[in-house]
């Protein structure tokens, strides 16, 4: 589409930075590449992908599972099963019970004890995990054993996934249902992902995959697509809830700024593009450097609605 995503790494893509940076293992390494798709089973009628399932591994924002049975769990056992359903989610593929050890429990030299779990603690957590998804129609389990290893069930959505489907559906469509996606897709951020669990050792894959990072970038370029296209049509009000979505994951980024005061300017209110201005002042000394500036580009928007000629061209 015209409007590719400015951040399009895939997890295999994570992994082969993460090891340039020398901050993954060959195992962990092996733990993100594909592996062969299981042979075809008997499975519910599948949903449109874009569609939310009888329930829903959720990451963009705490980690959560919504239509699940989470008190089937006690709540200092829920951690490791939260993890592994998210590793699920995030990994669309059958994983082995190997490769979940290697994630949730992962080495640590530091110990004098540096032996993986037990294959009990391994089956626990995937016995709980089982019980916060329940059972669906007909009891069949929503947390698969395959030859190849465990998947999740058709009736078993997440919301990156859903995320995903639809901006990749708003790249083939016009203008206005492009955006009415692009929306949807946002709408179903509710912060930063995995808020809340990266400081548990069954979520440290997210971190050694740069996982966390490269969704958070993911979104704020869908927010910043949105934001230009309802510029280009005068939808503001879009535009500025598009700013907010950005800024609330990447609160530095300048391209949301400029949106954010030409929204402002375009409908004469250049008091406001001076205080959103100033905003961005202060958020780059805070958060880069004391003698941090704004950009150029972003200079020259502010002046443009602010030196008294609201006529000018703010394409």
């Amino acid at each position: 589409c015209s409007w590719e995503l400015k951040t399009g790494w895939d997890l295999e893509e994570v992994a082969l930075v993460a090891e340039a940076l020398g901050t993954v293992s060959d195992r962990d390494r092996a733990m993100v590449r594909p592996i062969p798709d299981m042979a075809t089973a008997v499975e519910p009628v599948p949903r449109p992908p874009s569609r939310r399932g009888e329930v829903e591994i959720m990451v963009l924002g705490p980690v959560d599972v919504a239509g699940g049975e989470m008190g089937a769990v006690e709540p200092s056992r829920r951690m490791a099963a939260l993890g592994l359903l998210a590793y699920m989610a995030a990994h669309d593929r059958p994983v082995s019970a190997d490769q979940l050890a290697s994630a949730l429990w992962p080495l640590d030299a530091t110990r004098d004890d540096v032996a993986g779990p037990q294959r009990k603690t391994v089956m626990n957590a995937i016995s709980r995990a089982r019980a916060v998804l329940g059972y669906g129609a007909g009891g069949h389990e929503r947390l698969v054993h395959t030859p190849q290893g465990y998947r999740l069930s058709e009736d078993v959505s997440s919301d990156w996934a859903r995320f995903e489907n639809l901006v990749r559906s708003a790249c083939s469509q016009a203008p206005s249902e492009a955006m009415t996606g692009l929306r949807r897709a946002l709408e179903l951020v509710r912060g930063e992902p995995f808020s809340g669990a990266l400081s548990s050792q069954f979520f440290e894959w997210v971190a050694s995959e740069h996982l966390d990072l490269t969704l958070s970038a993911k979104i704020v370029d869908v927010a910043q697509d949105l934001g230009e296209m309802a510029l280009e049509v005068d939808d503001y009000e879009t535009v500025t809830w598009a700013v907010e979505k950005g800024l609330l994951l990447e609160p530095t980024r300048e391209e949301m700024f400029r949106l954010w005061m030409h929204a402002l300017g375009r409908v004469g209110r250049p008091g406001r593009v001076d205080d959103v201005y100033r905003r961005l002042k202060l958020v780059l000394r805070q958060r880069i450097h004391p003698l941090q500036e704004p950009q150029a580009e972003s200079y020259r928007v502010w002046r443009r609605y602010t030196a008294g000629d609201p006529a000018r061209s703010a394409g």
